[in-house]
């Protein structure tokens, strides 16, 4: 993929630390360039798995001057955490493009986590368009459960239905994605318990099992992913893979609409809550 310009070390961290930490006035910085993106100094220091688990929270994901100052030493993983300030704070493409040089240096001195996120921000059109595929598979073959979730979903997807223009289209492959699907949900992420649930409901990729469907819907309905919740609860109201049990099914139509769902609340004939903070 295009690759931005190397800014040296020193002009880089500079002008970006100095324009997002400190957030400069607009006049610090070029006339023509649009606002400076500012990013959120958080409690603590710079490590890679808070900012990572606190993606949705900018102001808890450390302190990215610090991050920029380790960086520029030459701490990879301080790269990744650095970089995903960036993506996850700010609109501006300079400072995506910073994040997503930061991920690929991180990901060839073999960080997971650079490859897991700069995998990602392509596969969302957040980077110059590239290989995607390629870096996810990277960092989920170097542990990175995010990143082999990641591919799950890009390959149980049909990418040139969805994106005719894209140069480069992901070759559709439910098997491989229903594998990866079942070794995320095994460690222990929900969602992809859900997603492996859709597998086995619809066929994709697995052979059709509607009763390990509904019970992999069910464990991850518990587990507060709400579209599980509408799907069990359908398959419980309809006896399909399960004994036909309207009672419960409307419990756990119930349970999905509290958790946010919609299509639980409109079965459910109730209203929606508030959106949950993330």
């Amino acid at each position: 993929m295009p690759r931005p310009e190397r800014p040296t070390a020193s002009a880089a961290t500079s002008l970006v630390v100095g324009c997002l930490a400190a957030a400069l006035a607009l006049a610090a910085c070029e006339p023509s360039a649009p606002p400076t993106p500012e990013v959120v100094v958080g409690p603590g220091p710079c490590e890679l798995e808070v900012a990572r688990a606190n993606r949705g929270r900018p102001a808890e994901q450390g302190d990215p001057e610090i991050c920029a100052a380790r960086c520029q030493a030459g701490d990879a993983r301080s790269c990744v955490a650095y970089g995903l300030m960036l993506y996850v704070t700010s609109d501006w493409a300079p400072a995506r493009d910073l994040a997503a040089w930061h991920f690929e240096n991180a990901c060839t001195a073999g960080v997971a986590a650079g490859c897991a996120l700069l995998g990602e921000m392509l596969a969302q059109g957040f980077a110059s368009e590239g290989p995607a595929v390629r870096f996810l598979t990277l960092g989920c073959d170097g542990g990175d459960l995010e990143a082999c979730h990641g591919l799950a979903r890009l390959l149980a997807r049909d990418s040139a239905a969805q994106c005719p223009t894209c140069r480069y289209l992901v070759t559709k492959d439910p098997a491989r994605a229903a594998a990866l699907f079942e070794q995320v949900c095994g460690a222990g992420v929900d969602r992809a318990c859900y997603e492996l649930a859709l597998a086995y409901e619809h066929g994709r990729g697995v052979s059709q099992d509607l009763a390990h469907a509904a019970e992999l819907h069910a464990g991850a309905c518990e587990a507060e992913v709400p579209e599980a919740c509408a799907r069990v609860g359908v398959l419980y109201l309809e006896g399909r893979g399960v004994e036909r049990d309207p009672a419960r099914a409307a419990a756990l139509l119930a349970r999905g609409c509290a958790l946010g769902d919609a299509a639980c609340c409109a079965r459910a004939g109730r209203s929606a809550p508030p959106p949950r903070r993330p």
